[in-house]
């Protein structure tokens, strides 16, 4: 129970060890049957609001607040808190960051109260966004409505809502004087992500005629929309040789693509059904006379591990490889597509197997390489796997390999986080590591890291780890404990993030 006699300002004040810190006595009452005993004393609930409203100032903020979606809490920390002497500008990225969330938790009151009590300069843009991407026309539509001007005349707001297929959204922004032009862009968008509606719709209404958009819609396998701008005339160029078949490509787009006499394609559709595992599409490409390279289709076959392809290549083509066959099956851990090159292929593999099979964990087939074949490795071998966080493969390769590594090693683990293989290295090599495992552990935003370093190697930093932190608490810690410092790049970072914490510390 709390004592009715002891005053909020006399618990502030005393320092006896006998009067515990005002939260801490708030936890010590909640946490006994709160809701079963607490809902019947409201004077009791009343005092230990009282209480809370005195914690650290970091307990509640505004974004917290609005995080939490509760407006009775952001007018008490307007209430009581003292805004006086904050800074209008951080005062204002705090309420953008709170409306942001109350965005993405559809609370216009939050909103609308942000923007007329919290601060009289407000930033709105991001949130707007955010809006938009969520399809939230009821937001967008009080944002646009109450903030008119330059920063809400932005043609890629439409672009944006076109990516995210919001064809309400879309219209209405169209409707509105500040709001109603587009880019190119937004076709592309609407193909990308497959919205053909949003598509057809602008196509209606604007003039814009996207050049790399049917490229898009073959290269994404979306059929129905490359129909549609073809019969429609739009431009079509090759796809680069570096574009990446990251999307599933039908037989019906294939043999589209053949009866419209679209050239330049073969390839590409080559690289996706070996890719994708489409024999299918791979046997039909055969059939209609492929002309590509043979050897990249068995090359990318294994290295995806479609052994069937693989084996129907060789079967009634005679088709060859490379060594990357057998180096790319082995780093995407395909022990089967591996075992069959080496039986029935003579091209081999190069060191670069077992390397990338360290760097990817692929212990089966380190072992099978080192049991069978007499390539070998590199140290990038246990670089790569520890920078990976594989502390079994390190292990491994420590005991039965000669090659060992180098201070990448170390370098490599700190800077993706992986303590556990840090720690071993350090026990049981003596490569070591250099400045870059701090500085880089630090980018990363690995604290843990950061302190294991500071207290077990010498190491050391430089003022990269605190310029490019690669979190709050990181950047705090080495505020305080290392003497490195930064430079002006850490408040250019801060302010390019629009990070007003850090700029508060490196300030």
């Amino acid at each position: 129970m709390i004592d009715d006699g002891a005053t909020l300002g006399s618990a502030r004040a005393s320092s006896s060890p006998l009067v515990l810190p005002p939260l801490a006595s708030a936890l010590v009452v909640c946490q006994y049957d709160a809701q079963a005993h607490l809902g019947a004393l409201p004077h009791v609930v009343q005092r230990i609001s009282e209480y809370l409203d005195y914690a650290l100032p970091s307990l509640w903020t505004i974004p917290r607040a609005c995080e939490a979606n509760l407006l009775l809490l952001l007018q008490r920390l307007a209430a009581r808190e003292p805004y006086g002497g904050v800074d209008k500008y951080y005062k204002a990225f705090q309420v953008a960051n709170g409306l942001v969330s109350a965005v993405r938790h559809n609370n216009l009151e939050i909103i609308q109260w942000l923007c007329k009590a919290c601060t009289p300069l407000v930033f709105v843009e991001t949130a707007l966004r955010e809006a938009v991407k969520l399809g939230n026309l009821r937001i967008v539509q009080w944002f646009c409505e109450n903030y008119e001007g330059g920063v809400i005349s932005d043609a890629s707001l439409m672009d944006d809502a076109a990516a995210h297929g919001h064809l309400d959204i879309l219209e209405w922004l169209h409707r509105h004087p500040n709001t109603n032009e587009c880019t190119s862009a937004a076709i592309d968008n609407a193909v990308l992500n497959n919205h053909f509606e949003i598509l057809k719709w602008l196509h209606k209404t604007f003039e814009y005629r996207s050049p790399d958009a049917l490229r898009y819609a073959i290269t994404r396998g979306h059929l129905e929309i490359a129909q549609f701008l073809f019969e429609h005339k739009y431009a079509l160029y090759k796809p680069s040789r570096f574009t990446d078949p990251g999307s599933t490509i039908s037989l019906d787009m294939v043999k589209w693509a053949h009866e419209s006499s679209i050239e330049g394609y073969t390839d590409y559709f080559m690289k996706c059904a070996t890719t994708q595992d489409d024999l299918e599409i791979v046997q039909y490409l055969f059939r209609i006379g492929f002309e590509g390279s043979m050897r990249a289709a068995m090359d990318n076959a294994a290295g995806n591990g479609h052994l069937a392809i693989v084996q129907w290549l060789h079967e009634n083509y005679g088709c060859d490889c490379t060594t990357m066959a057998m180096d790319d099956a082995a780093r995407g851990g395909h022990l089967d597509v591996v075992q069959w090159l080496d039986e029935n292929r003579s091209e081999g593999c190069t060191i670069k197997a077992m390397d990338f099979a360290a760097e990817h964990g692929h212990l089966n087939i380190i072992r099978w390489l080192h049991a069978h074949r007499t390539e070998g490795c590199t140290t990038v071998a246990m670089d790569t796997a520890a920078t990976s966080g594989h502390l079994d493969v390190v292990k491994w390769l420590h005991e039965n390999r000669q090659e060992g590594c180098t201070v990448e090693a170390m370098n490599g683990a700190a800077r993706n986080g992986h303590l556990d293989v840090v720690k071993w290295l350090h026990e049981n090599r003596t490569e070591g590591c250099t400045l870059n495992a701090m500085d880089s552990a630090a980018i990363g935003g690995h604290l843990e890291v950061v302190k294991w370093l500071h207290k077990n190697r010498s190491e050391g930093c430089t003022t990269t780890a605190m310029d490019d932190a690669g979190s709050l608490a990181v950047l705090k810690w080495l505020h305080k404990n290392r003497h490195e410092g930064c430079t002006s790049r850490a408040m250019d970072c801060a302010v390019r993030a629009n990070d007003f914490d850090r700029i508060n510390i490196v300030k």
